[in-house]
């Protein structure tokens, strides 16, 4: 991730402050639905759409601005319930 340098001057701060903060959560974070779309498993397999979806979000979630963390950060939350919900129903029948 080291372009985001360019695309996100807020990783080179001259000071910290919570805006810096933000920025660097939000920088981590998008590395959790990029490599799952990448590799395709998040708690269960993903399906095509699942990770197109997800690594769009994880791109939405790198790039400056609140709106587009947002989207993608609910996109992948919302991918992630319902992996949760699929991995449970996995267990319970007994298959791993």
């Amino acid at each position: 991730m080291p372009f985001m340098f360019v695309y996100t001057p807020m990783l080179m701060p001259k000071g910290f402050n919570a805006e810096v903060a933000y920025t660097w959560v939000f920088l981590f974070l998008s590395a959790l639905p990029y490599g799952a779309g990448a590799v395709g498993y998040l708690l269960a397999p993903l399906t095509k759409i699942e990770r197109v979806l997800l690594i769009a979000a994880g791109c939405g979630m790198a790039f400056p601005g609140m709106m587009s963390n947002l989207v993608g950060a609910g996109v992948f939350l919302a991918i992630l319930g319902r992996q949760r919900i699929a991995a449970r129903g996995t267990q319970l029948r007994g298959v791993t």
